[in-house]
């Protein structure tokens, strides 16, 4: 340290740190340089990749500016900012991900069993795509034997309650199987 600064006085190059905009400057362009990236990667692995070249660069240019400029340039700041930023937009994108999981399940959850919206978002969040699987199925049908016979022969309400006592059992049964309804079906 004591012969460092020595050459330092004899050699007349003293250590200086950058001027305060130009700072400035560089960190905000790193600092917009990684909100990209971090915001446009496509999977964590691209974003690791780019963010460490990154990382890199700036080390490489605050060694640079240090060995030929004898010019300091400060990196923790960046590296701060950083870890803000990845901490703002992780947090960003968690929330839209829950939007989304949302609204695929308020989507789907019209048409089929709270299982299979289940498993449309368990499949859409692990492999950010939906695609079609080949599995074996059991179609179960039921008909209300001499339904339209019944039907004209009773009074709407009563006909109603009747109707409402059957499908809601046989809705809980398949329900609670975690089978999924497909429709309901009148005279066909």
């Amino acid at each position: 340290l004591h012969a460092n600064m020595l050459n330092s006085l004899l050699v007349g190059k003293y250590l200086t740190y950058m001027d305060f905009w130009v700072y400035v400057l560089v960190n905000a362009f790193f600092v917009w340089f990684f909100m990209l990236i971090i915001s446009r990667a496509k999977n964590n692995l691209w974003w690791f990749i780019l963010s460490f070249v990154g990382f890199l660069l700036y080390v490489w240019i605050s060694i640079i500016s240090f060995v030929f400029w004898n010019v300091l340039i400060e990196v923790f700041p960046l590296f701060f900012s950083y870890f803000l930023i990845n901490l703002a937009l992780y947090i960003q994108k968690y929330f839209v991900e829950r939007k989304s999981k949302n609204d695929i399940k308020k989507l789907f959850g019209k048409y089929v069993s709270k299982n299979v919206v289940d498993e449309i978002v368990k499949v859409w969040v692990e492999n950010l795509r939906l695609w079609w699987t080949k599995k074996e199925i059991t179609v179960f049908f039921s008909d209300l034997a001499g339904f339209t016979n019944i039907s004209e022969n009773m009074d709407p309400e009563n006909l109603w309650k009747i109707l409402n006592v059957y499908f809601e059992t046989m809705s809980n049964i398949i329900l609670d199987n975690k089978w999924t309804i497909d429709k309901f079906i009148w005279d066909a």
